[in-house]
C-alpha cells in the first residue's frame, strides 16, 4: 500500500487524501489502531499536509504516529515516508 502513495504526492493531492483515509479506515479496521502500520501510514499522511502547506494539519497526523508509537513500543522511523 505504500508503495503507491508516492504516485500521487507530487501531483494529485487531494486524491492521495482521499486513499489515505480509506486506508486508515481498513488499518484501524482489520489490525485495530495501535497497529505499527496506522503509525507509518500517518506519517505519510503528515508528508502530503506538509507538501499542502497545511502544517497544523501535518502535526496533528504525527502527534498521531508519536501516540500509536509510544502505546505499541514500536519506533517507526521516518525513513518510511514517501512524500517527503
Amino acid at each position: 500500500m505504500f508503495e503507491y502513495t508516492h504516485i500521487y504526492c507530487k501531483q494529485h493531492n487531494q486524491r492521495a487524501l482521499t486513499y489515505m483515509r480509506r486506508a486508515d479506515y481498513l488499518l484501524r479496521l482489520a489490525g485495530g489502531p495501535e497497529h505499527p502500520d496506522v503509525a507509518a501510514l500517518y506519517i505519510n499522511t503528515a508528508m502530503i499536509y506538509l507538501d499542502l502547506r497545511n502544517i497544523k494539519t501535518a502535526l496533528r497526523y504525527l502527534h498521531r504516529c508519536a501516540c500509536v508509537s509510544v502505546s505499541v513500543s514500536v519506533s517507526v522511523s521516518v525513513s518510511v515516508c514517501v512524500c517527503a
